[in-house]
């Protein structure tokens, strides 16, 4: 057998397997449609339907998707997303939709839409302050982390 078949198949393999490497986080296949949008980790979930019979038949749990107009104070607009309600959550949680995309950990972020418009709000922030946002030794890191209640029970 001559080996230019196998071995172009193989670089064209190696290649699309690259390509799905950077759409895998913790193990699991991120949705396209969660690059596009805010899911905060929330994915498909598959199970049975279980009848009083103990017939299975396959089904398949969505994430709750809704899409949502969130304003950007560095970047002085309103931006439309599509977002899971965890992701609103989070970004309640976090005090701003600014706060949510600079203070998110990558691998909790899981879209390539949310990395764009960090990379945006970091350049505008250096634009406004004159120094490179960073996330664990930002000068400002008091005021701007995310709040968090200190109630006890």
């Amino acid at each position: 057998r001559p080996h230019s078949k196998n071995t172009t198949k193989a670089r064209h393999n190696m290649s699309f397997f690259a390509s799905l490497v950077s759409s895998f986080v913790r193990g699991q296949h991120v949705m396209g449609r969660a690059q596009r949008g805010l899911y905060h980790g929330k994915t498909i979930l598959t199970g049975n339907n279980v009848s009083h019979s103990n017939r299975r038949t396959r089904r398949r749990w969505l994430p709750n998707v809704q899409t949502k107009s969130l304003y950007s104070d560095l970047l002085n607009l309103n931006i439309s997303f599509r977002l899971t309600t965890h992701a609103l959550r989070c970004i309640d949680k976090a005090g701003s939709l600014d706060r949510y995309l600079l203070y998110t950990k990558t691998k909790d972020l899981d879209s390539q839409l949310g990395m764009k418009i960090r990379d945006k709000l970091k350049l505008a922030y250096k634009e406004k302050t004159g120094t490179k946002f960073d996330r664990l030794s930002d000068p400002l890191v008091d005021s701007l982390k995310p709040l968090t209640s200190t109630s006890s029970l």
